[in-house]
C-alpha cells in the first residue's frame, strides 16, 4: 500500500480564539493524528513533505510557511483521512489531498474503463478487471426456465433455447421443481445441448425424488455452451402412481 498526502490544502490552517471571540491565525501548533474523532490509536509513523520521519505536525510559523498552515505531510501506508488534535481536546477530520491523482492513475476518463483491482478498505480485492469487465459485457449470471403444465409423462423436447451472446456460457447445477411432486418413483430429466444429454453420467440427471416437489442434478459432464448451441428438456421418467404435474426446470449460466 502506498502512503498519502495531507495538508496544505486551502482549508487546512490552525486557528485560535482571539479579541471579541474573533478566530486569529494560529502559528507554531503541535498537532497530533489519530485513527478516530475520539479514542482511536495515534498515529506516529508520519513523514515530513521531504520525506523524513515525524510523529506530530506543527502548523507554520511564517518562515518555510505562512503563518498557521499545516504544512504537508504524509500518514501511514493505506490511511486516507485521519484526525488531528492540537491541545484543545478537540479533533478535526483531515482528508488525503490526493485521492483525486490516485483515481486519475486507475481510471481511464476517455475509454471508460478501469485498471487494476477493486479493493475494500482492509485492503482484500471486491472485484477483478476481468471480473468488471466480464460482468459489464453480459457476463451476469443467467436463469434459464423451461416449463411443462398439466399432468406429467414423458417426452421428449422441442423447444429450444439458443446461446446468442455470442461467447461460450458455462452451464452450472439444474433444478427441477413441480407443483405435484411424483409419487411411487422419482421424476427424472435430461437437459440436452444440440441433441446430445450434458449428463454423460446418467445418474447425474436432474431428479424429484417420489413424495417431493424439486431436486437438483450433479454437475454437467458437458458444461460449456457454445454460442449457437440450443438446449431442451427431455422427461425421461415419471411417478407410477402420481406421475406429477406443472414442471419448471431453471438451468444456470454464466
Amino acid at each position: 500500500m502506498a502512503r498519502h498526502k495531507f495538508g496544505q490544502s486551502s482549508a487546512d490552517w490552525t486557528f485560535e480564539v482571539g479579541p471579541g471571540d474573533i478566530p486569529v491565525l494560529a502559528s507554531g501548533v503541535e498537532l497530533t493524528a489519530w485513527s478516530a474523532v475520539t479514542g482511536g490509536t495515534q498515529y506516529t509513523d508520519l513523514l515530513d513533505s521531504g520525506g523524513g520521519a515525524i510523529t506530530i505536525i506543527t502548523s507554520g510559523d511564517g518562515g518555510t510557511y505562512p503563518e498557521g498552515t499545516i504544512p504537508e505531510f504524509s500518514g501511514p501506508d493505506g490511511i486516507t483521512a485521519l484526525w488531528v488534535e492540537g491541545g484543545v481536546g478537540t479533533r478535526y477530520k483531515l482528508t488525503a489531498t490526493d485521492l483525486g491523482d490516485t483515481l486519475d492513475g486507475k481510471l481511464d476518463l476517455a475509454g471508460g474503463s478501469m485498471e487494476g483491482e477493486l479493493r475494500l478498505s482492509d485492503d482484500s480485492p471486491a472485484a477483478s478487471q476481468d471480473y468488471v469487465l466480464a460482468h459489464a459485457s453480459g457476463g451476469a449470471p443467467s436463469i434459464l426456465p423451461f416449463s411443462y403444465t398439466g399432468i406429467l409423462s414423458v417426452r421428449t423436447g422441442t423447444g429450444r433455447i439458443y446461446n446468442d451472446t455470442g461467447r461460450a456460457l458455462t452451464i452450472g447445477t439444474v433444478r427441477a421443481s413441480a407443483a405435484t411432486g411424483p409419487a411411487g418413483q422419482s421424476l427424472i430429466i435430461d437437459v440436452h445441448k444440440s441433441g446430445t444429454t450434458i449428463y454423460t453420467t446418467q445418474a447425474n440427471r436432474p431428479t424429484i425424488a417420489a413424495g417431493q416437489v424439486t431436486g437438483t442434478g450433479g454437475v454437467p459432464d458437458v458444461a460449456t455452451w457454445a454460442a449457437g448451441e440450443y438446449l431442451t428438456v427431455d422427461i425421461d421418467q415419471v411417478g407410477t402412481t402420481t406421475p406429477g404435474s406443472d414442471l419448471t426446470v431453471t438451468i444456470p449460466s454464466t
